[in-house]
């Protein structure tokens, strides 16, 4: 069952922005000291691909550490665990290390997360060690619940994501998922197909992770662009990212923060005309003319185009909000 158009752009909206997801490796202690002090809408410290094998336990260590001790502002505090279908014991030793710490983190991040069974697996693990820790951990309210990001990495991941999505979003569910991001590059891995500057090879992924996140009110998180040195592709890839409805997009350095976070909110010259246009709506409703189209600026504007003009303030008043 899909959700109705409604609850879901209000879930949507009630959602923390995150424009720009920053992925730091949890083994770096100097890496995550300079997070906390960047103005980014989430830091996620890494225990998956960013850390050696050896390095794992240190790695936990360093992050339950950050999350006591370290003021990471604004940004929502993150961690990446390693992934419950290719390693479910170094997950669960993940969840339950990370979960066991002092201070808990704002957001869990599970990787390569492909059927329902695999995402019970995690609700199990993590209220089991979130019961653990008694009091502040394990609760059954909408607004207290431990945030979840999935991330879609395969074909198979992406053809059960409604499924995913549908249990996911379930009243008895532990945690509360609020977003899928996209890896590319594992997808494209699994899928056969060869990486191009012009992501084309992903473009029916990319926007069937967007119908699906946004029919069940989560929000859709692009893929990561690895060349540090385009910003002008960064940039594109991040607008196109944007005009079909993601909500944000993966990053892996700080130079990435500032293009990304500014490609995923609305211009002002974008505000303004949004405003105007819900004024002029707003001036015909009242003036008898109901829900009809009427022109504006020489254009026929219908309820759909108003809807796109107040999805455009709202994300104006989420992003100054912080």
């Amino acid at each position: 069952r899909v959700h109705g158009g409604s609850e879901t752009m209000r879930r949507a909206r009630s959602l923390r922005p995150r424009r720009a997801w920053l992925f730091m490796p949890g083994s770096r202690t100097r890496f995550i000291e300079k997070a906390a002090k960047l103005d980014v809408d989430v830091v996620c410290m890494d225990l998956e691909d960013g850390v050696a094998l050896d390095a794992k336990a240190e790695a936990r260590g360093n992050i339950k550490e950050a999350l006591a001790t370290m003021d990471f502002g604004r940004s929502d505090i993150a961690v990446r665990v390693n992934s419950p279908s290719l390693d479910k014991a170094a997950s669960e030793e993940d969840i339950s290390d990370i979960l066991s710490g002092p201070s808990l983190p704002h957001t869990l991040c599970v990787p390569k997360l492909d059927t329902v069974e695999q995402l019970e697996w995690v609700f199990e693990t993590t209220a089991a060690a979130l019961a653990a820790r008694g009091g502040d951990g394990a609760t059954s309210s909408p607004e207290s619940k431990l945030a979840l990001v999935t991330m879609c990495e395969s074909p198979l991941g992406l053809l059960n994501l409604p499924a995913i999505l549908e249990r996911a979003a379930a009243s008895d569910a532990p945690l509360d998922t609020q977003g899928v991001i996209f890896g590319g590059d594992d997808y494209a891995a699994e899928a056969g197909a060869t990486r191009s500057r012009s992501n084309d090879e992903l473009a029916m992924a990319r926007q069937m992770v967007v119908a699906s996140c946004r029919a069940y009110g989560v929000q859709p998180l692009d893929v990561v662009q690895i060349d540090l040195q385009d910003e002008a592709k960064l940039v594109a890839e991040a607008r196109q990212g944007a005009a079909w409805g993601f909500a944000g997009k993966q990053i892996i350095h700080p130079k990435q923060i500032a293009p990304v976070q500014e490609a995923f909110s609305p211009s002002p010259d974008a505000i303004v005309e949004a405003r105007e246009l819900v004024e002029a709506y707003a001036q015909h409703y009242e003036a008898g003319g109901n829900r009809g189209a009427f022109t504006f600026k020489g254009k026929m504007i219908d309820t759909p185009t108003v809807l796109i003009a107040q999805n455009v303030l709202r994300a104006a008043e989420a992003m100054e909000a912080g």
